[in-house]
């Protein structure tokens, strides 16, 4: 709303969400009206076409649960409110819809990042319930979705106000108390109030009552249980007893392991936290609670969620901003490693003639005032940069001379972008490759959404195993740094570099200036790209 931290009432903003529109995506909204003119048109494929936007769905289910007899169940299964709507009803109500677009402006942005967290916590909470062989996952995924919908138009309609809670909320206290003092209640207050209004599939009432009354020590209590592998859990978790007692005598924690009331909650924590980071001890207490859900250990645990963010970040989505996998890219890994001390040398050894170590090459040195130079220029006068080839060497040689990489590789997409090619190489020549970008891949994503990753070899599973294998055989070295770079909405290039020759280990130093330049390269690719889309009205 305005600039000024005025606390408005609920009923402020329960009067704001009804009389303002909740606008649709504009791609999944004209392929549903595009269906709806084919007579011959099944449920299934307008089903197939609606599920990719979560707000057409949620339209479909209030307009069909607000027309249900009292008492009756609402229907929480996108198939079945479909064959209850009917087509005609469908058609009017797509004809009533706004189409927005989620790059449209500000606003519309951070409405579609809210959507994408509500998206990931309910293929999360899916992704748990086909690991552990559950049914009810169909329930289970709109109840997820739909458990924080309220903060979609509130990202829309009242940004600043939203801002100011987000800014709270990452300064610590209890939340609660924080919606309560930016938006003058609790947003599950306002969901409660506005759930007439949006009768969408949500858990119980009086579950979420037993949830809320659990203590957030007793939470921390229960995440500590997860620190020991699950052979060792029940003979050497700290306070023993005490879990004993809550998990097999607590009825409020009993029904939130069980039922669904738990997975919808922790899945919307865990994608609330994923979009900040996947390494914080905030995630790392709801991987343990996790854990504890899925009857696994922490690490079991953490793979699961990530896997699951990951197949989220594959999905063909414009709204999908930004990836949930995004900030598993973050270089702070899960674990640090455990170094083992130095054990004493007998005397004997010390006497016997052993090999002398093969001798890495010098390292290169860096020429920071060259690299200083190239960021200036990036910087201040992007319009210079005449085509992409030139870009390229300068980025190229920002990192080969700049910064001192032993390697440097910048890869180019075809023009329709399904293969990707070594355009430039820095360091090693034998670098080259042409690789296919039609199977699905950790350097497909990242053509297709803008990402940088510090890759660090094999421990990073759920990543490493998504790298291509020819590409992973022809770099032979398992610690670099990738960057996607885009001109406008289109990919342009791809970034990789290491310390392959010298065997150096990379640093956060080096990380944070390879971003730093990579963004540089942003209002000199934006140039490049008005540039080309002028040159192509023009010729028309």
């Amino acid at each position: 709303m305005s600039s000024d931290h005025t606390t408005y009432s609920m009923e402020h903003w329960q009067q704001l969400l009804t009389q303002n529109p909740l606008p649709v995506m504009a791609r999944s909204h004209a392929d549903v009206c595009d269906a709806l003119k084919n007579e011959d048109v099944s449920l299934y494929r307008l089903a197939q076409l609606i599920r990719p936007c979560p707000v057409i769905c949620l339209h479909v289910f209030a307009a069909v649960n607000r027309q249900r007899k009292p008492g009756a169940p609402r229907v929480n299964n996108l198939e079945h409110a479909l064959s209850l709507m009917g087509l005609t009803p469908l058609e009017q109500l797509m004809a009533s819809l706004e189409p927005i677009h989620p790059l449209r402006d500000l606003a519309s942005q951070r409405y579609s990042q809210a959507i994408t967290a509500s998206y990931h916590a309910a293929r999360q909470a899916l992704c748990w319930y086909e690991y552990l062989n559950r049914e009810a996952s169909e329930g289970v995924f709109w109840s997820t979705l739909f458990a924080q919908m309220i903060r979609w138009p509130l990202w829309l309609y009242a940004p600043d106000a939203m801002q100011r809670l987000q800014d709270r909320q990452a300064q610590g206290g209890d939340p609660s108390q924080n919606e309560a003092d930016v938006l003058g209640g609790t947003i599950d207050e306002l969901a409660l109030m506005m759930d007439s209004h949006w009768p969408l599939p949500r858990i119980d009432a009086h579950d979420l009552e037993l949830m809320q009354s659990v203590s957030g020590s007793t939470w921390l209590q229960l995440s500590r249980v997860a620190t020991k592998p699950s052979a060792q859990r029940y003979t050497h978790a700290p306070l023993y007893d005490r879990y004993l007692r809550l998990l097999h005598e607590d009825r409020a924690i009993k029904l939130i392991r069980n039922g669904h009331c738990g997975a919808v909650m922790l899945a919307n924590r865990i994608a609330q936290e994923a979009t900040h980071s996947w390494y914080s001890k905030g995630m790392r207490r709801l991987l343990r609670l996790l854990a504890l859900f899925t009857s696994s250990d922490l690490e079991k645990a953490a793979e699961l969620s990530h896997q699951a963010a990951i197949n989220t970040s594959r999905e063909q989505r414009d709204w999908l901003m930004p990836a949930p996998a995004a900030a598993l890219l973050w270089p702070t890994p899960l674990h640090e490693p455990k170094i083992k001390p130095t054990e004493a040398v007998p005397a004997s050894a010390q006497d016997s003639i052993q090999p002398a170590p093969p001798q890495r090459p010098p390292a290169r040195k860096a020429n920071p005032a060259r690299f200083k130079e190239i960021y200036q220029q990036l910087t201040s006068a992007p319009q210079e940069i005449k085509d992409l080839p030139q870009l390229v060497d300068l980025l190229g040689e920002a990192l080969f001379e700049g910064m001192g990489f032993d390697r440097v590789v910048i890869a180019l997409p075809n023009k329709e972008r399904s293969s990707l090619i070594s355009f430039r190489r820095y360091g090693d020549d034998s670098l080259r490759f042409a690789l296919d970008l039609t199977p699905a891949s950790l350097l497909r994503s990242m053509m297709q959404k803008p990402a940088a990753i510090w890759i660090k070899g094999p421990s990073q599973q759920a990543i490493w195993s998504q790298i291509p294998a020819p590409f992973k055989k022809l770099v032979n070295h398992d610690q670099f740094f990738l960057r996607s770079l885009f001109a406008g909405s289109r990919s342009a290039a791809l970034l990789f570099v290491d310390m392959g020759v010298s065997k150096r280990p990379l640093s956060d130093k080096h990380y944070q200036y390879f971003q730093t330049l990579c963004k540089a390269a942003g209002p000199a690719l934006t140039h490049l790209a008005q540039g080309t889309k002028t040159s192509r009205q023009g010729s028309a």
